[in-house]
């Protein structure tokens, strides 16, 4: 069998792959039962991207009768696919970002090049015959007199500044959005990172740079780099993407289960896992404020039989939710926030009334024994009460 008859049913493997990952965007059941609705919107048009890639393959291979034969240098077809292609993977990749950026008018200056230079194209094709070749050096000596071939080469030119704009807005919001995501507790930290969107997106860039040395440089070798990248992304790329669903409704559910949510709000969010993670950040911090409150005003803290339960149910919240908010404040659990409270009052009893004994600051600032004070102040300051009293006063 030659590397012609591999590629021809390296097509056809791509068209069932292409295929079933469409089908995945579409029924899967984290799609259908998503609140998030850009999300639901963006595995719609990526199964419609994935239909289309099975659509073209389809055709070409039809037309090539399933035996590879190199495709014309920068061609209008494949310019115009691999461009839509990355910028359509953009979109959706940071979507799952922020919302944010899928707007008309962010979008739009993108898009732009992908519909004026095949209309160009077109009307140059009404003019003057388009200049087909699989030659370089035969591309580039027609590039002058022959317009439609300066179409797609401006074309061609025009998709590599895109990728490098695609890359730089990619990693920009990534990196919002990881500013975002640190300040959170209560979320496995390692899923709301998102990793693999770092990965996928530079895998789809690798597809997209493959694309480009296919234009410049079409033979079997660069046809086959790119027939291995796209079964391979189209194979993996879906499942993440999808799972990335079930993920944002556990955060969601978190977030709305919150004890300080009043009202459900009417309309889902559209604006992208960021904006989830900023309204439980808000949360967590609005039910520390009121911990911080009780403490201050009632000071349960001081009281030797306040554990956290107490607390808990003096903001009728519960422990997840106490947990969350004094962990993103504080970096402590409840039971280590307590103790710090306590220790911080005895430290303030040991430098400022010397004439109470360690016994009675114990007690009075909320330890159960003298024998406990003593093992935790030592543990927490690094010196004994004694000890610190007698440096303070020194």
């Amino acid at each position: 069998m030659s590397i012609e008859d591999i590629l021809g049913l390296g097509g056809i493997l791509t068209i069932i792959v292409c295929v079933i990952s469409g089908a995945h965007f579409l029924f899967r059941k984290e799609v259908r039962h998503s609140s998030y609705g850009r999300y639901k919107k963006a595995c719609h048009v990526l199964a419609v991207a994935c239909f289309c890639v099975a659509l073209g393959n389809f055709s070409i291979g039809c037309m090539q009768h399933w035996h590879y034969q190199p495709m014309p240098i920068m061609g209008i077809v494949t310019t115009t696919i691999s461009s839509s292609q990355s910028l359509l993977f953009t979109i959706a990749l940071i979507i799952l970002y922020t919302g944010k950026y899928a707007s008309i008018k962010r979008c739009l200056p993108y898009a732009v090049p992908i519909i004026i230079f095949p209309l160009i194209f077109f009307i140059a094709t009404r003019f003057q015959e388009n200049y087909n070749t699989n030659n370089i050096n035969d591309f580039f000596n027609h590039l002058g007199p022959n317009i439609p071939s300066l179409v797609r080469f401006i074309f061609c030119i025009t998709y590599i500044v895109q990728l490098g704009f695609f890359t730089k807005d990619f990693f920009e919001e990534r990196s919002n959005y990881l500013r975002q995501a640190q300040n959170v507790a209560g979320v496995d930290s390692r899923e709301i990172r998102l990793h693999w969107v770092k990965i996928a997106f530079l895998t789809a860039l690798v597809e997209g740079i493959v694309a480009i040395l296919i234009q410049i440089y079409p033979c079997a070798a660069t046809e086959s780099i790119f027939r291995i990248a796209t079964i391979l992304f189209y194979s993996i790329f879906p499942i993440y993407y999808v799972k990335y669903g079930e993920l944002y409704e556990r955060v969601k559910k978190l977030e709305e289960e919150s004890h300080l949510t009043e009202e459900k709000e009417e309309n889902p969010d559209e604006n992208g896992m960021d904006a989830l993670l900023n309204k439980l950040v808000e949360k967590n911090n609005q039910l520390f404020e009121k911990v911080e409150e009780l403490i201050h005003t009632e000071k349960p803290h001081l009281n030797p039989e306040t554990k956290p339960e107490d607390l808990i149910k003096a903001l009728a919240t519960n422990r997840t939710y106490m947990a969350n908010a004094i962990k993103q404040n504080k970096q402590q659990t409840i039971s280590e926030y307590i103790l710090s409270l306590r220790l911080k009052e005895a430290q303030y009893m040991l430098e400022h009334n010397n004439d109470l004994l360690i016994e009675e600051i114990s007690i009075a600032s909320g330890f159960n024994s003298l024998r406990t004070f003593n093992r935790n102040f030592k543990t927490n300051i690094g010196v004994t009460p004694e000890e610190y009293r007698k440096n303070f006063t020194a």
